[in-house]
Parts: structure tokens; sequence; C-alpha cells
């Protein structure tokens, strides 16, 4: 912070001789969630650092993986073969592992759901995409994490959440609780062909002062692989909607 050429920046170098500059700055980060064989649990990209020779700003890319003991970094700090300004960090230890990594079993009612009409859903298979929870972005830089029936591991401002917010500004944001969770048939008709559900009580949106919220639409098709994407609602402020296509949201009766 107090090196010239730094102010505000979440990652400095500092040369052999001359200024300090900044390889990205604190504002600008933005979290990914990745899931490598390495243990890799979490990105972070901090750019908006001093301006290179090539025009381009500086950026750092740090990984974060979950490991035994203190915080460290692993190995050397490594400028990206595709560009020398771009430099790339990891750091490991216990701090990088998420709390509820091994959660409780699900109730034997958690991602079991049923209508009036008799059909029945089983969401424990699409829960989460693979081990990691599902994940997306708008077209306004901001990702979106979510599960359908388990609360999210992480971050830790969205404890006890079912979606969160990465916005582009460098926060996250609660789009909902997962106790808040009310389900119902897609669009209100009860054929087996998809549900829909709400979840409430997430953080306090500033700009219209209201708590954000989402719901998730789980549309039957054909496709055996899920689709999603992401929208805010045009009509709602501050609420997401988020839809996932494929036949693992086709009710049995």
């Amino acid at each position: 912070q107090g090196l010239k050429g730094c102010t505000s920046s979440a990652v400095c170098q500092q040369p052999a001789s001359g200024d300090a500059k900044s390889c990205g700055k604190l504002d600008t980060q933005h979290y990914s969630v990745v899931g490598n064989d390495d243990g890799s649990a979490a990105s972070v990209l901090y750019n908006g650092g001093t301006q290179c020779q090539d025009g381009t700003a500086r950026q750092t890319t740090l990984t974060l993986r979950c490991a035994d003991g203190p915080a460290r970094v692993v190995g050397s700090v490594m400028e990206d073969p595709a560009n020398k300004c771009f430099l790339l960090v990891t750091m490991s230890g216990e701090a990088f592992c998420s709390r509820d990594s091994q959660p409780p079993p699900l109730p034997a009612s958690g991602c079991y759901l049923s209508t009036p009409a008799g059909y029945s859903y089983n969401l424990t298979a699409v829960n989460t995409n693979g081990t990691l929870p599902w994940s997306t972005s708008d077209g306004l830089g901001n990702q979106y994490l979510w599960q359908l029936c388990t609360p999210l591991p992480w971050p830790q401002s969205c404890h006890a959440s079912a979606v969160c917010q990465l916005s582009s500004g460098g926060g996250d944001y609660s789009c909902g609780l997962l106790s808040s969770a009310s389900w119902a048939p897609l669009n209100g008709v009860d054929n087996g062909l998809g549900l829909s559900g709400t979840y409430n009580g997430g953080a306090a949106c500033v700009r219209d002062q209201v708590r954000r919220s989402s719901q998730i639409q789980l549309v039957c098709a054909s496709n055996t692989n899920v689709e999603v994407s992401v929208a805010e609602n045009s009509t709602q402020p501050c609420a997401y909607l988020i839809t996932m296509t494929g036949s693992a949201f086709c009710g049995n009766k």
C-alpha cells in the first residue's frame, strides 16, 4: 500500500531499480470457480495494474489450493507464457479449504420433491455440477454460483445461501438463502415438465433497498447435458432468473 505506484493495489512488483509497479488493483478482484485435479478451490484475478510496454495493463491470477498447514506461496511467481505482464501466483493452506467441504448427509427429502399431481423429482444428481457448485456469468461480467438443495460451501459472505453473485465490481452477494426455498410446478402447470424454485432473503441491494432473491427454473427437455443461463428479472429489481434445462428435470409418475 505504501509503495509508490502501488496505491490501492492487491499485488505489487518492486524491480531491482526504479518505481514499484502495480500488478492488479484490489477493487478489480474477480473470483472464479475451478476444480482441477491438483486440488485448486478458487482463482482470483486482479487487473488494472500499471501499463506495460505493449500497452496492456498488468494483472495477476492468484490460485488458492486447499492443503494442510499454514498459508504459503507454492513455488515461484510465474509469468504467463502468453503475456509476460500477467503474473501467476499459487498459494496453499488450510485457510483455503471450504469449511463445508464435507457436508452432512442430506435429509431423506432434501433433494426429493413431489407435486400434488403425483410427479416426483430427484434432484440429488444435479444439486451440484459434479463436485462444484453450478456456475455461469451474465453479460455484465457478474458470475453466479448456486446449488439446488444444499448451501453453498463458499464464499463466506454467501454462507447458508443457495445462490451467490460474484460481482464484477468485486463484492460477493447472497441472492437467496437455502432455508427460504419454495418450489412449485413450472409456470403453475403440474404436468411433470419442470419446477420453479424461489430463494429469498439475500443480501441487501442498496440500489433499490430490497433483499436480493433468485428464481431457478428447472425445464424438462430431451438433452442429457444440463444447459444453464442467468439474467436479472426485467420487472423486479435485484431478482435473478436462472434457467436449467435437461432430462434430469422431467418428473416421474
